[in-house]
């Protein structure tokens, strides 16, 4: 299987810039609108709302801004606004969805995207954006559905190819995957996320040396892509060899993005595999804290306080993970081990409560018995 993925490879990457796509290299990822390509200042805009706060269009704008500038958090503002003042527009649902889509606030971006009936037939941007949410979603044959309707459009689009690509990855379907990303790279030779699908896919067919080999060449085109040292530190702990290089680059993973919950995840399990129990346990805690929905963590966080003894505060991690992930059954398994060594260590402790007190009651009894005895003696006397 790994000769005939690197023969497939070498097939397919052969001539990757004879199809080379300049448009690929603009950030497009808007809606399509005469608004969204001119370069109008944050203050003009600001200004338009506040002397036309009625105006949703001018709302709309705003909004545009801030997401084109990922101020996701203002833009989710801005489009809320608009959709109270009008809620007639599609494109306004359609850039409220890829707002969303920023946020990874992924049901909110499939329910507004719905709402922009835009993923029929016509507008290119609502079915390249349905076909990566629904990608997420682990619904994959309606991701490939309307990324074949945007490919149907236009077949120039790196973007396309990437995200089929990773449905692929997911599906473990090597042959297509590399048909895709191959695909990608022809239309734009510097889409350094390409090369972290490449790793993503190396990795799952434990193929570890090129997964690196991979990474190593999306950093040379962007070294703060935090995901590409996430995968390079995958490699390195699954090769089990490098547990110092696997522990660097997950923190370089992190030093770039605090808050990206599968690096702090796999550092932890990394920390765990080694007994390091207390880093282990910090780092399910700083992906629950960015990921309060992260089931696995809930596990090994439930692992990390049940082997210091905290058996109670273990059980609802167990409970948590349970939660967010019905069909886990090691944390299933766990979390009644967990409320049976309870159960017994309560029993136990009413047991000890109950001798305790039998003991308690005889010494009195013992001691009242000498107190008459004595007081008997010293009558007689």
């Amino acid at each position: 299987m790994k000769i005939y993925i690197s023969l497939v490879l070498i097939l397919l990457i052969l001539g990757a810039c004879d199809r080379y796509n300049p448009v690929n290299d603009q950030i497009y990822d808007l809606p399509k609108d005469n608004f969204s390509g001119q370069v109008a200042g944050l203050q003009a805009l600001q200004d338009a709302v506040e002397n036309y706060p009625e105006s949703a269009e001018n709302h709309y704008k705003l909004g545009l801004y801030y997401l084109k500038n990922r101020q996701d958090t203002l833009a989710l503002q801005s489009l809320k606004k608009t959709l109270q003042l009008d809620s007639s527009q599609t494109k306004y649902y359609l850039a409220l969805a890829q707002t969303y889509d920023h946020l990874h606030q992924l049901e909110p971006a499939v329910q507004a995207l719905n709402k922009s009936q835009n993923t029929e037939e016509t507008n290119y941007e609502a079915l390249v954006l349905a076909g990566n949410l629904y990608f997420q979603k682990k619904e994959y044959d309606n991701a490939i559905k309307y990324l074949n309707k945007a490919l149907k459009i236009t077949n120039l689009d790196a973007r396309v190819y990437y995200y089929k690509a990773n449905v692929e990855i997911a599906r473990y379907d090597s042959a297509n995957a590399l048909k895709n990303l191959a695909m990608a790279l022809r239309r734009k030779p510097n889409y350094y996320e390409v090369y972290h699908s490449y790793a993503d896919l190396f990795i799952k067919f434990e193929m570890y040396n090129t997964a690196i080999r991979y990474a190593n060449q999306g950093l040379k085109i962007n070294p703060k892509y935090d995901l590409l040292y996430l995968s390079k530190a995958e490699a390195f702990r699954l090769q089990r060899f490098f547990e110092d290089s696997a522990r660097v680059n997950y923190e370089k993973a992190l030093q770039i993005n605090s808050k990206l919950d599968k690096a702090s995840f796999y550092a932890g399990v990394y920390a765990y595999e080694r007994g390091k129990y207390q880093t282990a346990q910090k780092m399910m805690e700083l992906t629950l804290q960015n990921n309060p929905k992260f089931a696995k963590a809930y596990y090994y966080l439930g692992m990390c306080l049940r082997y210091y003894g905290k058996k109670k505060e273990a059980l609802q991690a167990f409970g948590n993970a349970i939660k967010w992930d019905s069909k886990d059954l090691l944390a299933g398994e766990m979390y009644w081990q967990v409320k049976t060594d309870i159960y017994n260590d309560e029993l136990r402790a009413r047991e000890d409560s109950i001798q305790k007190a039998y003991y308690k009651m005889l010494e009195e009894q013992r001691k009242k018995e000498q107190e008459m005895l004595k007081k008997l003696y010293e009558q007689k006397n």
